[in-house]
């Protein structure tokens, strides 16, 4: 709880004369039976209470408050009885003669029970009857990632994440809340103060609260915006007091994971031979040749080039800092808060380029948050927010230089020519890839993000009636995007060898290649208006609270490239929420969400989204005598939400035309340019995915809320997912693929339950310690799509989990002639010998595509777990934790686990390299076909053999961390001063060992994931 810090300077100056009088009276007295008392007064999480006050129960005269640390020194007699008493804090009694050195305080909840921020407002946590789940902003704050998505990774219950790629300024995590249910957009909305915002634009240092909105009941006021769940964050503002101000200043070592390990020139050579001999062909390399390669004794006609370590360094560098000043007084309190971030990328640069070519981002926050109290009932509030990241980028993106990094074999070209030039073959633009990465020009990104947020509130108590409030929000959000890119002209050669009277000889690509300007820039812009009634008030044991709001909202692409992407985005409607509580014992809650969107035909824009929800506190009930249990509540809810980002083209419900050729018209028939049809519309028919959802909760405190424990089961049904009908239109018809309207036919089926399980203490040593687990399980299935009609029950997507690979059953590998005999026919070409065998899935003899059946698990996984430990004791403090996830399947396939799909190009991994089939070998640990010398059509596809069980779990952060004592920080006149050594992604146990476990399916050139060491240190005065 808050203090007023005039409030604590009080009983700080109270304290000194008590602690005077006390002493001196109590010497004349009683000399002999006087003690000195020290002592300190914590919280139930085992922070201090400053202010609390300790006085004598036989005269309330004598006594002492506690310092900012909670420490007090008081003088009695073993007979006496203390009394320990702070506003919000329940009262508490002690012997003097059975006194300890730490008294823990509990919250007193009748005056003060705890807030939850729930949508468009806050309750009481105790009346919530939603599944809603909240984060300590500190759990967050320990995490050294500048994108807030990373630090949220396996801290909540229902909570999925998935962190794709490391690049700066792109290594955002893809959230999903409760899983996947639809096969567009999944991810859920981040409302922002009031404001629907980006997640990953603002620092940890801004925040003040997170909250986590999942069944119907919770979200059902955001309408057609909620079916995925929502985000509530709202940021820091001041508090009443003399100024505070807080620096905090980090510094980490990035370390880069997961590189991809692909095979020398030697190995190389060696498996092409393999491959020939496998063929029925000739090997291409002697003895000689292969010993060359590994010996790097003619490095330009033999070169041995590991294009990984040529691009990449293994460490590199970020640094985050925030300083903000936190205060006002009873007319105006303020908040502000400057933040930088910059992180440095893993490219390497050429000393000898004149630019700087490596990614990196650099990030600037400001945040302003002014509270005017501008009279008795009406407060203004402007809450003002700027972001910018300005990045810069080789000229080259990241997946081109790293797709050449992947096609050029290790013996393809060397890194650079005899005569100093780059050499390059036909492949990738004519250039090498580190040719890419250090001398193919630059690119500069600037994007900005304004947001402004002004509200009035009046309180209408004395006016009209108690506990009615009236709130307007008008919100302004500016963001602009721009890049340049510069692509440098090189020379580029190809290094052909010694001509017979021994001059070079090469292969010009290009004297110099052109340089190349392009630029591109994106601006938009956006206005909410929220207008709401609050009503908050209490009739005995009857408390009551309502909330009733009109919005509007338009956006606005400012340079748009088309005339209906140039037509604002719009939305209004009303939500509204009531919830009745008796005796904080019996709750019930409806809330309801009325609103609509101008992408959707006239006459169905709009819809009505309700929920409804009860709860039994049957701990609060007189006939329940269990003191171990102090919360036993059980809830539940019901309600339906919409989802309106359901993909396809806006204004689906229209049809459109596009020019066209090749109309045969007059005389001669000659080729006339037209107009066809381009889309047809799906007509009024098209709308929004409508989701029915169902909760069930329970809660449980135990020991005075020391150990809690909440678990919950929900359903989902959500019907009218947006599909283009391609599949059940035959060809036949006509249409082409594109043509084919938008309908609101897909449905799914999502279920599962999570659970979190937190328990914390403090010792009467003053050891404080806590653990917090949670697990989450949620399956989707499909239960309606667009499939072809004579499609075999057995590859229907109805009734298997969402994101399912469709793929061919491995039995093995053929081992003999005699087994390809025996065996059902493979029509995907030619096998030998130790290609993979198939299951002949429908009995027909043949294996084909028909064969194909739905298999795994989804790659965003069904189970989610987090768990850790942290400890605190006389200063220092520890933290680790733990994140986890099963039930997911990765696929490899792509170039470098086919090898020589194209001939002798591309990398190899030495993972299929070791765990081939190889002819006369002992094969029984083989765990890839044997290699072939062009495209395998038979062995290169998707089957379960490529297929890896893609669970994972990872030491996600820790955190070490030392305060100084107070009898320091009074001496440097500082109110707080702690170091800390903390990082992320500190260990990984998978299965998978050569791609993160997050990764996209396929071998795929992407940027790795790095290992975050991070020191820093904070400081408050």
């Amino acid at each position: 709880m808050k203090r007023l810090k005039t409030f604590s300077g009080i009983l700080r100056i109270s304290a000194i004369v008590f602690l005077m009088v006390m002493t001196s009276v109590s010497f004349a007295q009683d000399k002999a039976e006087s003690l000195q008392y020290v002592g300190k007064v914590l919280d139930i999480d085992g922070l201090p209470v400053p202010g609390a006050t300790v006085s004598l129960k036989s005269d309330p005269t004598k006594g002492a408050s506690t310092n900012v640390d909670g420490e007090y020194v008081l003088t009695a007699t073993p007979s006496d009885v203390f009394i320990f008493s702070c506003i919000g804090y329940e009262t508490i009694e002690v012997e003097a003669s059975k006194h300890q050195k730490i008294v823990i305080m509990k919250p007193n909840q009748e005056f003060l029970d705890e807030v939850v921020v729930v949508g468009y407002g806050t309750q009481k946590k105790v009346s919530v009857v939603g599944a809603v789940s909240t984060i300590d902003v500190k759990a967050i704050r320990s995490v050294p990632a500048p994108s807030i998505s990373q630090a949220l990774v396996g801290k909540v219950p229902g909570l999925v994440s998935r962190q794709v790629s490391g690049e700066p300024g792109q290594d955002q995590a893809f959230l999903y809340i409760r899983g996947m249910s639809t096969w567009g957009d999944n991810t859920p909305i981040v409302i922002v103060d009031g404001i629907e915002r980006d997640l990953n634009s603002l620092n940890t240092a801004e925040i003040e609260t997170i909250t986590f909105l999942k069944d119907a009941t919770a979200t059902s006021i955001y309408g057609i915006r909620g079916a995925n769940g929502v985000v509530i964050i709202t940021t820091r503002r001041g508090d009443v007091g003399a100024p505070k101000v807080s620096l905090r200043s980090e510094f980490a070592c990035l370390s880069g994971m997961r590189f991809p390990d692909f095979i020398n020139s030697g190995e190389y050579a060696e498996l092409w031979n393999e491959a020939r001999i496998n063929d029925g062909l000739e090997p291409t390399y002697t003895g000689e040749e292969i010993l060359k390669y590994y010996t790097g004794s003619d490095p330009y006609n033999y070169p041995d080039i590991d294009w990984m370590d040529h691009i990449f360094k293994k460490h590199t560098f970020q640094t985050v800092h925030n300083l903000n000043i936190n205060g006002g007084t009873e007319k105006v309190r303020y908040f502000v808060n400057l933040g930088f971030t910059m992180q440095d990328g893993l490219f390497k640069r050429d000393p000898s380029f004149e630019y700087n070519t490596n990614v990196n981002m650099y990030r600037y926050n400001l945040r302003a948050n002014v509270d005017v109290q501008l009279a008795p009932s009406l407060v203004a509030e402007v809450g003002l927010g700027y972001i910018s990241k300005d990045q810069t980028h080789p000229g080259y993106y990241t997946p081109e230089i790293l797709g050449a990094a992947f096609d050029y074999a290790p013996n393809k070209i060397p890194m650079r020519n005899p005569d100093g030039t780059f050499s390059a073959s036909i492949f990738n633009q004519y250039t090498n890839p580190y040719m890419q990465a250090t001398h193919g020009g630059y690119m500069t990104q600037l994007s900005y993000n304004l947001q402004g947020t002004f509200t009035l509130k009046w309180d209408l108590s004395n006016l009209v009636t108690k506990g009615l409030n009236w709130t307007n929000t008008f919100s302004f959000d500016q963001s602009g995007y721009g890049w340049n890119r510069r692509l440098k002209g090189v020379n580029s050669k190809e290094y052909l060898g010694l001509s017979s009277s021994g001059e070079e000889n090469y292969k010009v690509w290009f004297e110099k290649a052109p340089e190349i300007y392009s630029t591109s820039a994106a601006s938009s812009r956006a206005l909410r208006f929220f207008s709401q009634l609050n009503y908050n008030r209490s009739f005995g044991n009857h408390n009551v609270n309502g909330m009733l709001m009109f919005n509007i909202a338009e956006s606005v692409n400012q340079l748009a490239g088309n005339g209906t992407a140039a037509l604002p985005s719009r939305m209004m409607g009303l939500s509204g929420r009531a919830v009745y509580d008796y005796d904080s014992r019996y709750i019930a809650e409806f809330s309801f969400g009325y609103n609509g969107s101008e992408n959707f035909a006239p006459g169905h824009r709009f819809g009505f989204f309700p929920g409804v929800a009860i709860g039994w506190n049957i701990a609060k009930e007189p006939f329940w005598k269990v003191d171990k249990f102090s919360t036993f509540k059980l809830r539940g809810s019901v309600g339906m939400v919409g989802n309106d980002r359901t993909g396809g083209t806006r204004y689906s419900y229209l049809s459109t035309t596009a020019s066209a050729t090749g109309f045969l018209m007059g005389q001669y028939m000659n080729p006339t340019a037209g107009y066809s049809e381009n889309i047809i519309g799906g007509g009024s028919d098209v709308t929004w995915e409508e989701a029915t959802k169902f909760n069930a909760g329970l809660e449980l405190g135990f020991f005075e809320d020391k150990v809690t424990f909440n678990v919950d089961v929900f359903k989902e049904k959500r019907n009218g997912l947006l599909v283009q009908r391609k599949l059940s239109v035959p060809q036949a018809s006509g249409f082409q693929p594109w043509q084919l309207p938008y309908v609101n036919i897909g449905k799914t089926e999502n279920k599962g339950i999570e659970a979190m399980l937190e328990a914390k203490n403090t010792t009467s040593s003053g050891l404080f310690y806590s653990f917090k687990g949670n697990f989450s399980f949620s399956r989707s299935l499909c239960i309606d799509r667009d499939e072809p009609a004579n499609q075999p029950e057995y590859q229907s997507y109805r009734g298997h989990s969402l994101g399912l690979s469709s793929a061919l059953i491995a039995l093995g590998f053929f081992e003999s002639q005699e087994d390809i005999d025996t065996s059902p026919r493979q029509d995907f070409g030619p096998v030998q010998p130790g290609d993979i065998k198939y299951r002949d899935v429908n009995g027909d003899g043949i294996i084909n595509n028909n064969d194909k059946v739905l298999l795994g698990h989804p790659q965003v996984p069904e189970i989610n777990y987090g768990f850790g430990v942290t400890l605190a004791y006389k200063g220092f403090d520890l933290s680790i934790y733990f994140t986890g996830a099963a039930n997911s399947s990765y696929f490899f396939y792509g170039s470098t686990i086919y090898p020589f799909q194209w001939g002798q190009e591309g990398n190899i991994q030495r993972e299929f390299y070791e765990y081939r089939w190889r002819p006369g070998a002992d094969n029984s640990n083989a765990k890839y076909p044997r290699v072939s010398s062009s495209e395998n059509t038979n062995n290169n596809r998707l089957s379960t053999l490529y297929m890896r069980d893609n669970s994972y779990l990872r030491l996600k952060n820790a955190e070490i961390g030392y305060t100084l004592p107070s009898r320091w920080l009074k001496a440097m006149r500082m109110d707080n001063f702690r170091i800390f050594i903390n990082g992320i992604d500190l260990l990984l146990f998978d299965k998978l060992k050569i791609v993160d476990p997050e990764a996209d399916n396929g071998n795929v050139a992407v940027y790795p994931k790095q290992r975050t060491i991070n020191a820093g240190l904070d400081i408050t005065f």
